[in-house]
């Protein structure tokens, strides 16, 4: 249990963990009638674990999002888990055909060897578009492909910001699948290059400059160092990669660097082979890139990932409800669990 692990650790260590995150554990109790208790048990796998559960609540003091762990809810679906993924038809969809079945941009598209851009139809922004790499099917796409739509980004980043020199500020979205939001099952990214930074990056910017006014010290360096001193960070090529405490949803990676390469893509690539060995086939990538140019207040920001699972795909439940909207993240998954899984994947080939 994390206070545990927390009041293991070192006292340096153990004051940047406070100064951070705060921790409450709770339990709840509840009386099973005779009526339920067949179905409690087969459902949970004992009436003891039912009568009663503890809950781990876990906030961060400095973004204010908050976790609230208890396992048992991972337990409460009738739907038997998917173990193996998706299938996809051959039938050519209109991303299939982007030349002829999406619009372009006003300087027209950027094409590399796997991926074209188009114009989103229904856009977000006065700047918002679309990577489309060739290959169907988002679950099967390989690194190089991963690498060269992350690239192709990055020219259309620039090629908006010649034809606007006050967007400055980019962004990229992978929603995959329909659990996720999107509306093609085709592999695509979205890309937005906007005028003022858009309103969650640019809070957590002023959250981590508070940080450093008050601490002396850089937020997501701290961030980093407590989640690996815990067991669930390690560094991959300069990128830090840690399963985050305080996720928005189930199972959220998060990862930063100073560096644009080809490390960052290999680890987004060998997380999400990670995932697909936890049966998540559906999932939100959002990646925040520093403004392409000088912006006060904006130096020395990294890019930043985030991936988070957005449930299976055999559910017609969603995963996210009025406690994730309004109040706290609800999570059924156990980070040191998924922590170990992501090692594993790094540490391979």
């Amino acid at each position: 249990m994390l206070p545990k692990l927390v009041k293991k650790l070192p006292k340096k260590d153990k004051k940047i963990f406070h100064r951070i995150f705060e921790v409450e554990v709770v339990v709840g109790r509840l009386k099973i009638p005779p009526t339920l208790k067949s179905f409690a048990k087969e459902r949970f796998g004992s009436l003891k674990a039912v009568k009663k559960q503890t809950i781990v609540k876990v906030v961060n003091k400095v973004t204010f999002e908050g976790a609230f762990y208890n396992q048992l809810r991972a337990l409460r679906t009738a739907k038997k888990q998917e173990t193996q993924p998706p299938t996809f038809t051959e039938e050519k969809c209109m991303l299939c055909n982007p030349k002829n079945q999406t619009a372009e941009d006003v300087f027209g598209r950027i094409e590399s060897a796997y991926t074209t851009t188009a114009a989103n139809i229904a856009k977000y922004d006065g700047w918002h578009s679309l990577i489309i790499p060739r290959k169907h099917n988002p679950l099967k796409l390989s690194l190089k492909e991963l690498l060269d739509g992350f690239k192709t980004a990055v020219q259309w980043f620039k090629r908006v910001n010649r034809e606007d020199s006050r967007a400055v500020f980019p962004y990229l979205i992978w929603n995959c699948l329909w659990r996720a939001g999107a509306s093609q099952n085709h592999s695509h990214f979205q890309v937005m290059m906007s005028r003022k930074p858009y309103p969650k990056p640019e809070y957590l910017r002023l959250c981590m400059e508070r940080y450093r006014e008050t601490y002396g010290s850089n937020y997501l360096q701290d961030l980093y160092h407590i989640h690996r001193v815990l067991g669930l960070g390690l560094t991959y090529g300069g990128v830090k990669v840690f399963v985050y405490l305080t996720p928005i949803k189930e199972k959220e990676v998060f990862m930063f660097t100073h560096n644009w390469n080809r490390n960052l893509p290999k680890v987004i690539h060998k997380v999400l082979e990670a995932y697909k060995s936890l049966n998540v086939y559906s999932f939100n990538l959002s990646m925040v890139f520093p403004p392409a140019k000088k912006v006060n207040g904006w130096d020395d920001f990294p890019y930043i990932v985030r991936i988070v699972d957005r449930g299976l795909l055999n559910q017609n439940v969603s995963d996210i409800g009025a406690m994730e909207l309004y109040a706290s993240s609800i999570i059924a998954s156990n980070p040191f669990n998924i922590a170990e899984r992501i090692k594993g994947f790094l540490a391979s080939p």
